[in-house]
């Protein structure tokens, strides 16, 4: 069994290493504040997401680095769930503010997550599609499309 202080300083180098090989994936500070807001608001009003918009929340805020697998699900998120913010009480002054809805787009980083998970999402592919075409001869940025 090892000492706390040596377990501790083995687990940060580890993670150290891992992020090493991992993009920067890291929230923004608004990211942050918004997932925090939204845990907030499920705490006081006890609705709103799910367990994994809870689980994303608590990495968000906390900034973590997250995976670019977690960037895809989150932009995933984010373009099926962009219609919630057309229903009743995702706005302040509405009938039913705050609506289960905006407190999950909260969880998930809010709108400064669905701009920053869009533009991760854009460079992960990117990086996907150099890997795959590396050696081939073949640039596809000579083909002229639109993710």
């Amino acid at each position: 069994m090892l000492e706390p202080q040596v377990e501790l300083l083995c687990t940060t180098i580890v993670q150290k290493w891992y992020n090493s090989f991992m993009a920067d994936n890291i929230p923004t500070d608004a990211m942050a504040g918004n997932a925090r807001r939204g845990l907030e608001l499920r705490q006081k009003y006890g609705r709103g997401g799910t367990m994994v918009g809870v689980a994303r929340a608590r990495d968000v805020a906390n900034k973590k680095n997250l995976s670019d697998d977690t960037v895809l699900r989150m932009h995933s998120f984010f373009s099926r769930h962009e219609v919630d913010k057309q229903g009743k009480g995702f706005s302040a002054g509405e009938p039913g503010y705050p609506s289960n809805g905006l407190i999950a787009w909260l969880l998930w980083g809010g709108d400064s997550g669905k701009s920053w998970a869009e533009s991760k999402r854009n460079a992960i592919m990117n990086r996907r599609e150099q890997k795959m075409f590396k050696g081939t001869g073949f640039d596809p940025s000579d083909i002229n499309y639109k993710i």
